[in-house]
């Protein structure tokens, strides 16, 4: 019997490296020998058992790279070799959903590293169908941020319009991603907002056209000293979620008839009274989860023609056999972080 080695959360704030059977690829599946993957706050949150749709005990892992190890029967759009990423989607494949390729809205979805085994793993098996070839020219590390980048890229397409002034919630690595994405797609101003001045800092650096300190001015005031006042504001993006205190600044300002992209999960414990200001100002609220193939197509072109940068978000580097010591780091607030990269050696 094959063996492989895994990291899985086995309870709460307690994962545990196991030595398990490798899997074997069923038909129209492929096994892939991770190499990268990336720490989501998704993954952050499960381990501290706050997260309403990951449950003990499960393998994180859904940002991930490799390389094809083994194909399935009926497998040809990938071969044994190949440099991959994935979308990390499992659809029942049959509702129409699943037919034009909106795994994300499938009833019956289920995702690879929340609700079935992930890519804290030598070995994954994933559909091939949701298996993306890299340009020779794309490092494992950046195909593991293809999935996050397609986070925030599929919200800029619900959202945004070549032109529009875009305002964005959130200097993590979402709110990031989506502030190139905005500009990949032609906004004429790119506005990223957030309490740290450091993050801020880089916002600007990765390509941001202005910034507002939260901290230090509302925003409002903000807003008002980079374009006169918020009425220029074609699309708020909130990669925050939370408490809704983003959600909450965005809709006090919002003009009426502006758009408004709901990317970070709001806590179901939400503070948002001024909810009925969405209807009185007509407001064009959409929600946006996950990403469709197509937008990881588009992220995987951006990336390597330079459009989304990747490289200066990754904070920190850990190999998985070091996994406890990442999770303590992120318990203790040890340091400040962006992107946690995982290489997956378990050695």
């Amino acid at each position: 019997m094959e063996t492989m080695k895994r990291a899985r959360l086995v309870s709460l704030k307690n994962i545990q490296i196991e030595t398990v059977e490798k899997p074997k690829p069923k038909r129209g599946e492929v096994l892939i020998r991770v190499r990268k993957c990336g720490v989501c706050g998704s993954d952050i949150s499960a381990f501290y058992g706050k997260h309403t749709y990951i449950h003990f005990p499960i393998v994180l892992g859904h940002e991930f790279s490799g390389d094809i190890a083994e194909v399935g029967e009926g497998v040809n759009n990938v071969a044994v070799g190949d440099r991959v990423t994935v979308l990390p989607h499992v659809g029942c494949g049959k509702c129409d959903a699943c037919r034009q390729e909106k795994y994300n809205l499938c009833n019956d979805l289920i995702v690879i590293g929340c609700q079935t085994t992930g890519a804290y793993a030598e070995y994954v098996i994933a559909p091939a169908k949701v298996t993306f070839k890299l340009p020779d020219e794309m490092t494992y590390e950046q195909g593991a941020c293809v999935e996050p980048s397609s986070v925030g890229y599929h919200g800029v397409k619900r959202g945004v319009k070549k032109g529009d002034i875009v305002v964005v919630m959130g200097a993590g690595t979402i709110g990031f991603f989506a502030m190139q994405g905005a500009n990949a797609v032609g906004a004429s101003k790119t506005i990223v907002c957030d309490f740290n001045q450091e993050r801020l800092e880089m916002a600007s650096r990765f390509g941001a056209s202005a910034v507002v300190n939260l901290g230090k001015e509302s925003l409002k005031e903000g807003l008002t000293r980079i374009l006169g006042s918020t009425v220029p504001v074609d699309c708020f993006m909130d990669c925050v979620g939370f408490d809704g205190s983003a959600m909450k600044n965005i809709i006090s300002v919002a003009r009426r008839g502006a758009t408004v992209v709901s990317i970070g999960i709001i806590a179901k414990e939400f503070n948002i009274p001024n909810i009925p200001d969405l209807t009185e100002h007509e407001l064009n609220v959409l929600g946006s989860s996950m990403f469709w193939p197509q937008d990881f197509a588009d992220v995987i072109r951006l990336i390597s023609e330079g459009k989304i940068k990747v490289d200066g978000i990754i904070s920190h580097r850990y190999k998985i056999a070091d996994i406890k010591e990442m999770f303590e780091m992120v318990d203790k607030h040890k340091e400040n972080f962006m992107k946690i990269m995982l290489d997956i050696d378990f050695n």
